[in-house]
């Protein structure tokens, strides 16, 4: 827990009033040789991908993508055009042990809170994630099925509130750059809530905790972040966590040009974090 936490770190804390948590290295176990095209990890609903990542382990293999915007051009090429209609991500795959939770969802109307699509490229005898679609707030709102050689094909029909992409280039000498020019990243600040036992002794029992989005340019951006694995709250003020009750802390900002940032993530627990760092 953050508790034990701040154990470790209360003089530190003390003396500097701010806490600094540095992002754990990559396991070596971690990089994958080689990955389906495309991944689909919905909260809740595991598939069968057996991965390394533990952002993809217990993924849904996805076998192909379908997505789309349109909008009416105005009459006479001129004027505002209408706007823009978004259709359901679609995508197919074979049946497997997220088949029966997909169709009890659609029946049932229950909305999943959020979900990522992992696209993957390979080069150099390794997998590469190219980019990763955030959906949030979806549901259900399609599903057929035919017989295949093996396992019978679906196509599943997702409707989401929002859906957000990440495209990462590949460097010239290849591989992923983590922040090419322009990249949003959200770092963070830790100001101590102090305290005082019966005795008279002063500890901390927890933080005051702001984001800064940086590389956003002059455009609005939108960070969000959730305490828990709870919801997903739009981040407008320095909010509190406490030693008592607090084990992780997410968050991510999208750029006002639909840029998405990897979620950071705080586990109290573990004592890890992953993501940008402090400011």
């Amino acid at each position: 827990m953050l508790a034990r936490l701040l154990n470790r770190v209360l003089v530190a804390a003390l003396v500097s009033g701010m806490l600094f948590l540095s992002p754990a290295p990559p396991s070596a176990d971690a990089a994958e040789t080689e990955l389906p095209s495309i991944l689909l990890t919905l909260e809740g609903i595991p598939g069968e991908f057996d991965g390394k990542d533990k952002q993809m382990k217990d993924a849904i293999v996805v076998n192909s993508f379908h997505y789309g915007v349109a909008a009416e051009a105005p009459s006479g090429g001129g004027g505002t055009p209408g706007k823009p209609e978004t259709s359901p991500v679609e995508i197919a795959k074979s049946f497997d042990s997220s088949s029966l939770p997909l169709l009890r969802a659609l029946t049932d109307g229950k909305a999943i809170k959020e979900g990522y699509l992992y696209f993957q490229t390979r080069g150099a005898g390794q997998s590469r994630t190219y980019m990763v679609v955030h959906l949030t707030d979806i549901r259900i709102t399609g599903y057929s099925s035919a017989s295949g050689s093996q396992r019978p094909n679906e196509s599943i029909k997702l409707s989401a509130r929002s859906v957000l992409f990440k495209y990462m280039p590949e460097k010239p000498g290849g591989g992923t750059d983590p922040d090419p020019v322009g990249e949003v990243l959200t770092k963070y600040r830790f100001d101590p809530i102090q305290a005082v036992t019966p005795k008279g002794n002063a500890y901390v029992k927890g933080f005051t905790v702001t984001l800064h989005a940086d590389g956003v340019g002059d455009t609005p951006a939108q960070t969000r972040y959730r305490v828990n694995g709870g919801a997903w709250i739009d981040y407008t003020a320095p909010f509190e966590i406490y030693a008592a009750d607090t084990h992780t802390v997410e968050y991510y900002t999208v750029g006002g040009d639909g840029r998405i940032e990897a979620t950071n993530v705080m586990d109290f627990d573990q004592g890890t974090f992953t993501g940008h760092g402090s400011y």
